[in-house]
């Protein structure tokens, strides 16, 4: 019972919030205060479950890798799969950066059995994987986090939408007009080298260059009213 109060998921939560109108006609309790009210219950199970003695010797029993240098492509379902080679996979947890969703690199599995798990750390540690070599450690129970794999909310991978609108509003931030000068020397620069580069090799080609005289400002670009910015 206290690991099946561990692994309360989103999904469950969502499908009891459907249920907010029984609530309304009897408590007269809206959506949001039932919102409120259902997250707190949550909070407070898994924390009495993990802090309970069932929950406890349930995680005694099982065993935590920490495995580092995790090459590109290999995440949380291909982790599962690769590792249930040596034993039951309970848990997985990958760290993913916050801003992008992008794999940060490490991650931690447990096994259903921690004598499993000292094998499959021991097995994979220095394994040449890719481009890379896992770095794999058994990590014993005493410092392993209690809350390492709960999670409130299920994992975002995909974080597009969030990354086009940080683009489009670092695009659309305000500069000074002493920065916007830099800015057009450091693309005349670049458009010399390009030449020079060109005259070295006999290519002779001539493209229009950027000049700060003929350059039009975008109608998108703003400025701030200080140049020390």
């Amino acid at each position: 019972m206290a690991d099946l109060l561990f692994n309360i998921s989103a999904r469950r939560y969502q499908n009891v919030m459907s249920y907010w109108l029984f609530w309304f006609f009897i408590f007269k309790i809206n959506k949001t205060q039932f919102e409120g009210i259902l997250f707190l219950l949550i909070l407070v199970c898994n924390g009495l479950c993990l802090q309970s003695p069932a929950a406890s010797s349930i995680r005694s029993e099982r065993g935590v890798i920490y495995i580092g240098h995790i090459p590109h492509g290999f995440y949380e379902k291909e982790m599962k799969g690769y590792f249930s080679q040596f034993g039951t996979v309970t848990h997985v947890r990958l760290a993913r950066s916050r801003k992008t969703g992008g794999s940060k690199g490490y991650a931690f599995v447990e096994f259903e059995d921690k004598e499993v798990a000292k094998i499959a750390a021991e097995t994979m540690n220095n394994y040449l994987m890719f481009d890379k070599l896992l770095k794999c450690q058994f990590i014993p129970a005493e410092k392993c986090h209690p809350k390492l794999f709960f999670r409130r909310r299920p994992v975002i991978t995909d974080f597009s939408k969030r990354r086009e609108a940080m683009r489009i509003s670092f695009n659309k931030r305000p500069v000074s007009m002493k920065n916007y000068q830099k800015r057009l020397q450091r693309i005349e620069q670049h458009d010399k080298k390009i030449k020079d580069r060109l005259s070295q090799l006999g290519i002779e080609y001539d493209f229009p260059s950027v000049s700060a005289a003929s350059f039009k400002v975008s109608q998108h670009t703003r400025f701030t009213s200080s140049d020390d910015e």
